[in-house]
């Protein structure tokens, strides 16, 4: 009786491991979607986003997307800064070429952001399209 007992509590907690294990290797999580120039003007319309550029003050002075919030991908304050952003808000970021506004975007998406778009090819794909 007491080995029936063992077993049966053994096969519970083989089966709530199984089953826990599985729903969290199931779960979705949410991620960035990148962007392309064309759609730029529709997405932060539509969206109602708020268009981030992650670049440094140098390149910023340089020539920027009209209505850019700056943050400074290199800034030592940078993922405090990010964490200050209202997370239910739309994002798209961009950054010289594309690189830096696809990590930023995989920061805010680790840090619970819902809608984050990474413009592909950033303000050098978008200054072209002008």
């Amino acid at each position: 009786m007491q080995t029936k007992l063992i077993h049966s509590y053994c096969i519970i907690g083989l089966l709530l491991i199984l089953f826990s294990c599985n729903t969290a290797s199931t779960s979705q999580t949410a991620s960035f979607q990148n962007i392309k120039v064309e759609k730029l003007a529709d997405m932060s319309a539509s969206q109602n986003a708020v268009l981030l550029d992650v670049r440094t003050p140098e390149e910023v002075a340089a020539g920027k997307i009209d209505n850019a919030q700056h943050l400074d991908f290199y800034a030592d304050s940078f993922q405090e800064d990010l964490k200050k952003l209202n997370k239910n808000q739309a994002y798209i970021v961009y950054c010289k070429s594309g690189g830096r506004s696809a990590k930023t975007a995989k920061m805010m998406q680790d840090l619970g952001f819902k809608e984050v778009y990474n413009l592909e090819g950033g303000y050098t794909a978008w200054n072209k399209q002008r």
